[in-house]
């Protein structure tokens, strides 16, 4: 285990993560040890994730790496937490409004390990330091507008995104009667994008 300048790191938490980012195995170097040992449950490819602590956020990723039986992965080195940060404003798409409260996520390059989150202030804008450098999937959404991704290489020096989120556009849709339906039953239900013009609100029947 290393810092970012190459400094050993001691009692790092690490965790082997199968391509669903399910932990298939994990450890911890021992207090005053910057060294790990894991042993995977298979064959597979599999992502290491490196944490001061157990349930600590991840400082540190490395991966695809490929396990094969019988043949073990040695020497591998980790680097923990950094210099780099990424900045986050998110805006309404219609009016370029700051959107304040919005929810930001912070995950590993195949968009599924979770690695930071965090809302952003009132001028729509959010702040994820403490990185190291590589490959992110940064997401931002809230509850009425529809989320939005993009994959950012972060280095050495902050890293900056705009993100101008659409309005989502939502719909009740009220059953009566008929088999197996309860009458007075509502549906909620959002538009995605486009005109909800293939709902037929008359005839009670969703169709394209």
């Amino acid at each position: 285990m290393r810092g970012e300048t190459g400094e050993p790191v001691w009692g790092a938490y690490v965790a082997l993560l199968n391509v669903d980012g399910w932990t298939m195995a994990e450890a911890t170097c021992a207090p005053a040890g910057d060294r790990f040992e894991l042993e995977a449950p298979g064959t597979g490819t599999y992502w290491l994730a490196v944490s001061a602590a157990k349930g600590g956020k991840a400082g540190g990723w490395l991966g695809p790496l490929a396990v094969q039986e019988g043949i073990g992965l040695q020497g591998l080195e980790l680097s923990m937490g950094g210099a780099a940060s990424i900045s986050v404003l998110v805006l309404d798409a219609a009016s370029r409004h700051p959107l304040a409260g919005a929810k930001v996520l912070l995950r590993d390059a195949r968009g599924i390990a979770f690695q930071a989150s965090g809302a952003t202030d009132a001028a729509g804008r959010a702040e994820i330091s403490d990185l190291t450098r590589g490959t992110y999937r940064l997401e931002a959404e809230t509850e009425e507008h529809l989320p939005r991704a993009a994959d950012l290489e972060v280095g050495s020096t902050p890293t900056e995104r705009t993100f101008e989120l659409e309005r989502a556009s939502r719909i009740v849709v009220e059953v009566e009667g008929g088999r197996g339906a309860a009458d007075g039953m509502c549906v909620e239900a959002t538009v995605l994008a486009g005109d909800p013009g293939w709902l037929d609100l008359a005839g009670g029947v969703c169709h394209r």
